[in-house]
């Protein structure tokens, strides 16, 4: 009885009074706006009042529409407009297209690091951010290198020669305490807008103590990079007048810093001054420090941008795949590996597999600081993870794990850390880093107006964020930039790859960095991949590699043009050496050199030689039949045949002599063999 009562004197009284607004509301809106084809917003208050329930209380609903009037016209009135279709809605492409006044492609920490910079020095610009990849999908995981990196700020580390490229990384370097403070702050103060951006990749399964917005720097400690005999740690010196700090340690200093290093360690250096930092927190950190800034961040696939609206010299604005228009004032592309979607740049991916073990909280620490050796890091983190990586895979996308991936980082870090095979394994991934032939990043302007290039980073994504992000920022809000931000910019330009005599410079860097970082695998023999070269140099496919082998093998075992073969090779290393500086400045071919000339070369030795000495000359010269064309023939062919039967017993007494060596093998037994490990 109680709920018909109810239901008699409120529920029905409400419903006649929900029904009579609506209807009055309609009638309000079919007077006043559809009459008038310039209404945008109509403001009803609607006042009702109910006799049945014996109350004065009154029912206020406000309503607020916006619209536009489709309604076809009999007369003039809408001002002559009759290209709108009878009875249907005008379809017009001017009233779908979307206007932003920055818009930044790209939501990794290139982009990111830019738009926080630039809502500092210009607070009056709006920016957008267009990711493709969806932030709040799962947990987060991507194939960006902003995701994969392991947060090493090591230029040193990073074994980088002398030059702009090492000068850049120093300089973004020692900016970074003073940008985890903007980073950290901004992150905490921007509430709950950017919370569920710090929530992304935090880890529920650990004990640490971190804040949500705390970017886990460190740098307690520094970098060591262990060496083995003969690797490319131990041949390795940091360059002369270098502004960063270096020790050579040896084996029993090097097992003081670290005890569980593998027994065959031999030394390595010591970088005090390199730190580290947790690259997701980091990019979920500046996530929310821009959107508390007011940054509008638009992820998902319905911001992939498709192309570029390039015309007349100006970028006016870009398509996105699902159809829309966005007309803008100011773009910057960031978009990492796919960088060469959308532009002409030779721009890779080097994918990255990692993974990272959990050291257990009632054990003690097995590392206490980074190691980056010649193949493979390992990086302890704040959380107790400890990150191992990495793969080196050019021209691949595939984002995907693989057993010979995971085979390959295990098998160098075991090799370096034999005490991480018994910890517990947590996660594996893979990324992308995007990569140049010289390895070096690409920024600053283009040739169109209004578009502006962040990428390239490579290996140094986490290191270069802050420096880069200050650099783009400035450049965009047409800011003064000193010297040596102009420096920077005018060496890693766009236009080293177009300009006519760049090609020289950027092989003779690519070769450089190809010999100190290997890649481990290729997924095609075409491109920048190819190009790039591991230990044969900068080739354009590996047909000409092997041409360029074969080559060799005939100036070494008697082909016809195998004196012109090294020559050409002795001359391209000395261009080599002439134009290298990996990213610094441009390259000026010298005036006026001479081709190399045989004749001046066997000319030049003017001191006395031995009598093995002046054979070996004659040697050379009845070869190439230069000085010993002035000699008697008969002489010249006996001075030749002597030389040929003194190199020939001398080869055959090699021969006999090795074949003479007793062969002994010192098999030690089970117990005094040394465990080689995962060698």
């Amino acid at each position: 009885n109680l709920l018909e009562s109810y239901y008699n004197t409120q529920v029905k009284s409400n419903m006649r009074i929900l029904l009579s607004s609506c209807c009055l509301t309609a009638l309000i809106l079919g007077v006043t706006g559809f009459t008038n084809p310039s209404a945008t917003t109509v403001n009803t208050r609607l006042t009702s009042s109910s006799s049945s329930t014996g109350g004065a209380s009154n029912t206020q609903l406000f309503a607020s529409y916006n619209y536009v009037n489709t309604r076809p016209s009999n007369d003039n009135n809408n001002g002559g407009n009759n290209n709108r279709p009878s009875g249907g809605r005008k379809v017009n492409r001017r009233r779908r297209k979307i206007h932003k006044d920055v818009v930044i492609v790209g939501g990794g920490l290139a982009g990111l690091s830019a738009a926080l910079y630039l809502s500092q020095i210009d607070p009056n610009r709006q920016i957008s951010i267009l990711d493709k990849h969806e932030l709040f999908d799962g947990d987060g995981k991507t194939s960006v290198a902003t995701f994969a990196a392991a947060g090493m700020l090591a230029p040193q580390s990073e074994r980088l020669p002398k030059g702009d490229y090492l000068d850049l990384c120093l300089a973004s370097k020692s900016m970074f305490p003073e940008f985890t403070d903007l980073v950290e702050c901004m992150a905490q103060e921007a509430g709950e807008e950017g919370m569920p951006y710090l929530n992304i990749h935090q880890n529920n399964n650990n004990d640490n103590n971190l804040e949500p917005w705390n970017i886990g720097y460190v740098a307690s400690g520094g970098f060591l990079a262990p060496a083995f005999a003969g690797d490319t740690v131990a041949t390795w010196a940091p360059p002369a007048d270098s502004k960063g700090n270096a020790m050579w340690l040896d084996a029993t200093q090097v097992r003081e810093l670290e005890p569980n290093l593998h027994p065959d360690v031999t030394g390595g250096w010591w970088f005090p001054e390199d730190a580290s930092v947790d690259a997701r927190r980091l990019a979920a950190s500046l996530r929310a420090a821009c959107v508390g800034a007011g940054v509008q961040l638009l992820s998902g696939k319905n911001y992939e941008v498709s192309s570029l609206d390039l015309e007349n010299g100006n970028c006016n604005g870009l398509w996105l795949k699902n159809g829309k228009y966005i007309q803008t004032n100011t773009c910057l592309v960031a978009n990492g590996a796919w960088m060469r979607q959308l532009l002409p740049v030779p721009m890779e991916p080097h994918k990255g597999q990692s993974l990272s073990l959990r050291m257990p909280a009632d054990r003690p620490p097995i590392l206490r600081r980074v190691l980056f050796a010649s193949d493979s890091y390992i990086v302890p983190k704040a959380d107790g993870r400890i990150i191992i990586g990495a793969t080196v895979e050019a021209g691949s996308y595939d984002p995907n794990v693989t057993p010979s991936g995971l085979m390959h980082i295990l098998s160098y870090a075991l090799q370096l850390l034999p005490g991480l095979a018994d910890l517990p394994l947590e996660e594996t991934w893979a990324g992308l880093r995007p990569t140049t032939p010289d390895k070096a990043p690409i920024l600053g302007k283009t040739p169109w107006e209004g578009l502006f290039l962040a990428g390239g980073y490579w290996r140094n994504g986490v290191l270069l964020a802050p420096k880069t992000g200050e650099l783009i920022a400035m450049l965009m809000a047409g800011e003064e930039l000193s010297q040596e931000d102009e420096k920077f910019l005018e060496a890693f330009a766009w236009d080293r790859f177009t300009s006519k005599e760049g090609g020289a410079e950027m092989a003779a860097n690519a070769r450089y960095a190809a010999a100190m970082y290997p890649v481990h695998s290729r997924k095609s023999g075409a491109g920048v991949a190819a190009a790039v070269g591991t230990e044969l140099g900068s080739y354009s496919t590996a047909v000409s590699a092997g041409e360029e082998r074969q080559k060799d093998r005939d100036a070494l075992f008697g082909g016809d043009d195998g004196w012109d073969a090294l020559e050409k090779a002795a001359a391209a290393g000395k261009e080599d050496g002439s134009v290298f500086s990996f990213g610094g400045g441009k390259y000026k071919p010298p005036q006026g050199t001479p081709a190399v000339n045989v004749n001046v070369i066997a000319e030049e030795p003017k001191e006395e030689t031995t009598p093995i000495e002046a054979e070996a000359s004659m040697a050379v010269n009845g070869a190439t039949g230069n000085i010993a064309s002035e000699m008697p023939l008969t002489e010249e062919k006996e001075q030749e045949e002597a030389t040929t039967e003194d190199l020939q017993s001398v080869y055959q007494q090699i021969l006999e002599n090795k074949s003479k060596q007793p062969m002994e093998r010192n098999d030690p037994s089970p117990d005094e063999r040394p465990d080689p490990g995962f060698r």
